[in-house]
């Protein structure tokens, strides 16, 4: 059980790169049949504040309780690299991975906060750029993908609890979905390089359990799930080849 359990996780774990990996192919060999389109390459920092909601749900038997918890989670740095295929106009797309570093909510009514781990956003773009006053290029477009959440601090708590309890619990990544619009400038520096600049508004889900269990004859359910939106700017550095 163990044996497959690790195949499953390594399987789950490797699905976002999958997907990355493909959105990259497939800029790359659009670019190769346009000719005149290129291939960039972006690195770029940013700060983002979130809201949101954790939504849980317990069964057990006849009994039904439905708790949750809205917290705002702080101004918090993050980091992303991505690879897009396009010119300095017209449409363009491409992949990004979005690392979030540790996720930290804190709930409204200040009793406390909550940690659940290492998150990471794997996102397909499409966008749609316009140069209307020389070096400087308008960028606008949508981006959406899905989440990787490594639990760990009081999630990683959580999953040991329900383990030691006896419940059949998921210990590995936790996945979700992520979407929404961004706009932005790129602002030429030399004829490979630019300067970037983005802010974008993003809606998420994040499973964290789905556990069913029969305990002396009694059915027992319980899931949770986090819905947050995050407003983002961004600076970093792009590169065309």
């Amino acid at each position: 059980m163990i044996e497959r359990q690790g195949s499953v996780r390594r399987f789950v774990s490797g699905v976002p790169l999958v997907l990355v990996v493909f959105l990259a192919w497939s800029g790359i060999a659009h670019a190769e049949e346009e000719g005149g389109r290129s291939l960039s390459l972006s690195l770029e920092t940013g700060l983002y504040l979130e809201s949101g909601s954790e939504r849980q749900r317990t069964e057990i038997g006849p009994l039904r309780t439905r708790p949750r918890y809205d917290f705002a989670g702080p101004l918090r740095p993050d980091v992303a690299i991505g690879i897009t295929s396009g010119a300095d106009r017209g449409f363009a797309w491409g992949g990004s991975v979005l690392h979030r570093g540790n996720w930290v909510l804190r709930e409204d009514d200040g009793d406390g906060r909550r940690t659940y781990g290492t998150l990471v956003e794997w996102m397909g773009l499409a966008e749609y750029r316009i140069a209307p006053l020389g070096p400087v290029t308008v960028v606008a477009g949508v981006r959406g993908g899905l989440v990787t959440l490594f639990p760990g601090d009081d999630l990683r708590d959580r999953i040991d609890e329900l383990e030691d309890q006896g419940s059949s619990v998921w210990s590995g990544p936790r996945l979700g979905v992520v979407a929404g619009p961004q706009v932005g400038a790129r602002y030429r520096l030399a004829s490979r390089l630019a300067l970037r600049a983005d802010v974008g508004l993003t809606w998420s889900r994040v499973w964290l359990q789905r556990v069913s269990d029969t305990a002396a004859g009694v059915d027992i359910r319980r899931h949770a799930h986090v819905n947050a939106m995050r407003s983002r700017m961004a600076l970093g550095l792009e590169v065309s080849f």
